[in-house]
């Protein structure tokens, strides 16, 4: 059969990507996930170990310049000062709506 006119079942096939699955554990790491905790040390092991791959994707983190998180946070404050703006004036319409119904 032809491949003419099929396409491609991922949308990277032929790039040259590989699937990253950040969420799923390897194969050691699962085995070791599914283990039963026996003693107090394996517990603290675990939560080392757990400490150090927070670390690790910390360090991955790109972080906002002070001026980058400057500007997000006047974005933020304006949009709640003008949605609160908006909030307040539909409750007084609808409050004096009210009103002159009762």
């Amino acid at each position: 059969s032809s491949s003419i006119g099929r396409a491609a079942v991922s949308k990277t096939a032929g790039w040259g990507f590989e699937t990253l699955l950040a969420c799923q554990p390897t194969e050691a790491r699962a085995k070791r996930l599914h283990q039963p905790m026996n003693s107090v040390k394996e517990i603290g092991r675990r939560i080392g170990a757990f400490i150090d791959e927070v670390g690790i994707e910390l360090r991955k983190t790109t972080w906002p310049e002070r001026r980058e998180l400057m500007d997000s946070t006047l974005v933020v404050g304006s949009f709640i000062v003008l949605l609160s703006a908006v909030v307040l004036v539909c409750d007084q319409v609808i409050q004096l709506v009210l009103k002159r119904l009762a």
